[in-house]
């Protein structure tokens, strides 16, 4: 027998009356409801165990007072919701986060994060008005993207402040100093903390693809478009120059496909990029690309999958990947932080 607290949720005197709870059909979860609309679920105990683990919990205003019936799935990724408007499904998003200059940003919620500087100054929770797609940040600013907007927080020793609110249109966002590089269309913008264009923007042809993906190590910036052309740009004084011609990554894969591309990233030095891809069977790969020899290489991760990939921003030789262990030859969700290893 366990009795389970409703969490309380900031700014509220009380967290609301339980309204509809049930276990989803491998009795493996518990999700309930509140008068205020809040959902929470709670992973069900080990056999040595008698602790009921809080796994999410979210406050949907829309929802309050009236929902009527919840169930969560086999695996626990996503809620079914049936309100007096109509039935919502809530799926699972992985939390984001990124560590830059002795800082670290950790998505906690849709609209919010975590700041903490790693030298044991006290965390602090940033709230913003938009639904967080993406987030960079250094010591002094955080930065928080949805797609059509860009927020930028100053960091101060105790709290942080809105810096500015950017209505641009942005697919992907990075940080060098006080530059943003985004990605938004088909074009690269260099602009300011506040929004002001530094230079030129950078076009993308329709022969090379829309920009997907932007990512930088150090003074190297690397866009990859949709039809796997990537470009590597110095930005060591800010405007972005082509370091050498745009590489085409399946040119020397005799006519087979690369899979889908999650995630792309350059070395310290501009000399290699690492590639994490999806082959469309539920297992990753991390490939390595030399830009002087125009060859792909695929990294063994033995009996697992990788899920992140990270250069070492002082030694060009060192990469690390995160993996997690396969079962039937696909990746395992909801493994312990001890099964998570980094190679």
């Amino acid at each position: 027998t366990a009795v389970l607290a409703l969490p309380e949720r900031q700014n509220t005197s009380s967290p609301g009356t339980a309204c509809v709870v049930s276990f989803n059909n491998t009795n493996e979860s518990l999700v309930a409801s509140s008068s205020d609309g809040t959902i929470s679920m709670w992973k069900s105990p080990s056999i040595s165990s008698t602790q009921w683990d809080l796994y999410y919990t979210e406050r949907f205003s829309s929802f309050q007072g009236g929902i009527q019936t919840i169930l969560s799935s086999s695996k626990g990724d996503s809620i079914a919701v049936n309100c007096h408007d109509g039935v919502y499904i809530l799926q699972e998003e992985p939390l984001r986060h990124t560590y830059n200059e002795g800082a670290a940003a950790i998505q906690c919620g849709s609209d919010r994060i975590i700041f903490e500087h790693l030298d044991g100054c006290q965390p602090m929770q940033i709230a913003s008005h938009i639904a967080i797609e993406g987030m960079v940040c250094d010591a002094r600013h955080v930065v928080i993207w949805s797609g059509d907007n860009i927020n930028v927080f100053r960091i101060f020793e105790t709290h942080a402040e809105l810096f500015s609110d950017l209505h641009i249109e942005s697919n992907s966002v990075v940080m060098k100093d006080d530059t943003l590089y985004v990605l938004s269309g088909d074009e690269l913008l260099v602009i300011s903390l506040m929004g002001v264009q530094r230079c030129p923007s950078k076009k993308f042809s329709k022969e090379e693809g829309a920009p997907m993906y932007l990512s930088r190590t150090m003074n190297f910036l690397v866009v990859l478009t949709t039809n796997k052309i990537a470009h590597i740009f110095d930005i060591s004084k800010t405007e972005p120059n082509l370091l050498q011609k745009p590489k085409h990554l399946e040119s020397s894969m005799h006519h087979e496909s690369l899979g889908e591309v999650i995630s792309i990233k350059c070395n310290s030095n501009g000399s290699i990029l690492s590639l994490l891809v999806c082959d469309g069977t539920g297992k990753n790969s991390i490939y390595r690309y030399h830009l002087r020899d125009e060859v792909l290489f695929r990294i063994s991760c033995g009996n697992c999958s990788p899920i992140s990939h990270f250069w070492d921003p002082a030694e060009a030789k060192l990469l690390a990947v995160e993996v997690t262990p396969l079962l039937n030859d696909k990746a395992v969700r909801g493994v312990s932080d001890r099964q998570h290893r980094i190679l």
